[in-house]
């Protein structure tokens, strides 16, 4: 039988005979330091006379371990007849196994040299030597025994091992002083000790915990023995020495011996938790954004207002005035008006996830437009080519221009000063099913691609979030925006990167829906003396309304207050009055009794066009059919705005 079985059979302490000699030093270190699962207890022993009387005293010697200075051949034929003692082994070392050495033969007898003591040749004569020893003391009864015993524990290891690596959690089990005894296929590939050999290693050798939240380095195992108490952590961040990361959850338990109350092994059990926390993440962050929007609406509504009117009446001044004096004066104005509208449009497309108000042209325009202006009195080199027939997008002229100028900020940060920048434009068709979870079809592919320092790997999953930025200067929302708007342009967003080589981002946008040609929009000329109701209530607004209608030559009427009641929707039945378009300005309308409005106007005049006019940038289609709407204007808004919404909806 094996020794490793009968080693499982004999639970008690093995005595070993040792003669002093140079060598008994080492011979007696070896010999505790096996690693054998068994326990030795060495006697020492000077002369014959002290072997014999220490055989006399104990029970069991498995073996003596005797050198030439010793009768050795004497002492082992005394042994054997007098005691009739065949169960001692003996491992005899010499300087040399000389011919007179070689002529005695016994069974439990092993001659070694003293060179033999180094390597493992000395450990496996004495394993030789315990299994003979083990054998004889062992009868076929515990043999049996033993041998069910040992498969039993076999079949109990494969069951936990079996059980171990098919949770998804990692588990290490540590010893009392935090070094691996063992652990499963996930903890292996997590901490990446796939090909090392980790056994009898600190575990703290090849990690590193922090906790996510303080950024407090933990030593969770340390404590666990310190404490004898379990350590858990919900949240922190665990990093190999392979560089990996994950965020996760952990506990760690002591197994305490009942008699002595002393750790026997430590158990921890760890789960990655990093998609989670990036799920919930992004959970807390769109609501964030919702209780901004909220916070933004009224904010907005009354700043919209102004600027309305601002915008309105510098582009009646333009129209009116010749004095090229005083039209330098109201240019100014008007792009400082249109600056804040801008600002305006960027806070609602954050606070509220970047609704674009889009319109079709073409993107190849707009990168170039905003690399004339970032890159001019600069070294950097910039290439930009375009396919010919490039498609036409739909796009937010202010939102998109932030998207290229944020992107372009990023590379012109990343080279050197005479570094290089390419911009390619091209056509891209995406198949149905695709992992961007994005409508398959014909997309512009933008792709900004820089030579410079890259980006570190372990950044690149944050390069988008709110919060994150990979210099320590602040640059506003940054990439977390230009997502957003892409987002909600139907597009998506990519980057790859590598230190010290470059960085592309890749955009793609929806090209609009197929049409043989798409040409620049031109302004319809709005029939001359149309009538219009206006239903708000602003009245700083319905000044600036009154005078671009008068200077448009189209006669208003205003209703002054957004919730109608009954009487007031039945007194203008009763007028039978009649209009070609109607604008409704959505702050606090009566919902019911506007729709009721608006089927009797169509009743009179089926061919009424209904506008909506509103500062929600939410404002959908699907609401907008309630009011039976042709079109939206939003605010804030001017004079050329009005003038294209109306001509929109003419057939």
């Amino acid at each position: 039988m094996d020794l490793e079985t009968l080693m499982y059979g004999y639970k008690k302490e093995v005595p070993v005979i040792l003669t002093s000699s140079k060598y008994s030093d080492k011979v007696k270190s070896m010999v505790l330091n096996s690693g054998l699962p068994i326990s030795f207890r060495i006697l020492k022993c000077s002369t014959e006379k002290e072997v014999i009387d220490c055989i006399n005293k104990e029970k069991e010697i498995s073996i003596v371990i005797m050198n030439q200075n010793l009768n050795y051949l004497n002492l082992i034929k005394e042994i054997q007849e007098v005691y009739k003692n065949d169960k001692i082994q003996f491992i005899v070392i010499l300087e040399k196994i000389d011919e007179n050495t070689k002529n005695y033969c016994f069974d439990n007898t092993i001659f070694i040299t003293e060179e033999m003591l180094n390597g493992k040749i000395f450990y496996n004569f004495f394993k030789v030597s315990l299994s003979n020893f083990l054998s004889r003391v062992l009868n076929d009864v515990n043999i049996r025994k033993i041998k069910r015993m040992k498969n039993t524990i076999n079949k109990e290891r494969y069951y936990l091992s079996y059980l171990m690596n098919s949770i998804r959690e990692g588990i290490i089990i540590l010893d009392s002083l935090g070094r691996i005894i063992s652990l499963n296929k996930i903890a292996e590939y997590m901490l990446d000790l796939e090909d090392i050999e980790y056994i009898n290693t600190p575990i703290d050798k090849y990690i590193e915990l922090t906790n996510e939240r303080t950024k407090e380095k933990e030593k969770p195992v340390s404590k666990c023995i310190e404490t004898k108490k379990a350590i858990r952590s919900n949240l922190s961040i665990l990093e190999t020495k392979g560089e990996r990361s994950y965020i996760v959850s952990y506990e760690l338990t002591p197994v305490l011996d009942s008699a002595t109350d002393e750790i026997m092994e430590i158990i921890f059990i760890f789960e990655d938790i990093t998609l989670y926390k990036r799920l919930w993440d992004d959970v807390s962050r769109k609501k964030n954004l919702e209780t901004l929007g909220l916070i933004a609406e009224g904010f907005v509504h009354d700043l919209n207002n102004q600027l309305t009117t601002m915008l309105a009446n510098i582009h009646l001044l333009k129209e009116t005035t010749s004095d090229e004096s005083i039209l330098e004066y109201i240019i100014d104005i008007e792009n400082a008006c249109m600056k804040s509208k801008s600002i305006v449009t960027d806070f609602i497309a954050f606070s509220k996830g970047g609704i674009p108000l889009k319109r079709k042209g073409n993107i190849k325009e707009l990168i170039e437009e905003v690399v004339h202006l970032m890159f001019r009195g600069t070294n950097i080199r910039i290439d930009i080519s375009a396919e010919t027939q490039l498609g036409y997008v739909e796009f937010d002229h202010s939102l998109m221009a932030q998207v290229i100028k944020n992107v372009l900020l990023n590379a012109k940060e990343a080279v050197s000063h005479n570094g290089t920048i390419i911009v390619k434009i091209g056509n891209q068709n995406i198949p149905e099913n695709n992992p961007y979870n994005v409508k398959g079809g014909k997309y512009v592919k933008i792709s900004i691609e820089d030579d410079g320092i890259g980006i570190p790997q372990p950044m690149l999953d944050k390069i988008f979030d709110p919060n994150f930025s990979t210099k320590g200067k602040d640059r506003g929302l940054g990439l977390s925006i230009v997502k957003s708007i892409v987002e909600n342009h139907n597009g998506f967003i990519k980057v790859s990167s590598r230190e010290n080589v470059g960085t592309i981002f890749t955009i793609y946008l929806p090209v609009c829906e197929e049409k043989k040609e798409l040409k620049e929009k031109v302004k319809k000329e709005v029939k001359k003396h149309s009538k219009l109701l206006i239903i708000i209530k602003d009245s700083i607004i319905i000044r600036t309304l009154e005078r671009v209608f008068k200077f448009l030559q189209l006669t208003a009427d205003f209703i002054t207050k957004n919730r109608l009641t009954h009487e007031d929707l039945e007194k203008f039945i009763a007028s039978k009055a009649v209009y070609d378009y109607l604008i409704i300005d959505t702050s606090g309308i009566d919902e019911r009794n506007i729709r009721r409005l608006i089927e009797h106007l169509k009743q009179i005049n089926p061919a009424l066009k209904v506008i909506i006019m509103t500062h929600n940038h939410r404002f959908d289609t699907e609401r907008a059919n309630k009011f039976m709407a042709n079109a939206i204007l939003y605010k804030p808004f001017g004079l050329e705005e009005i003038s294209d919404v109306l001509a929109s909806v003419i057939d």
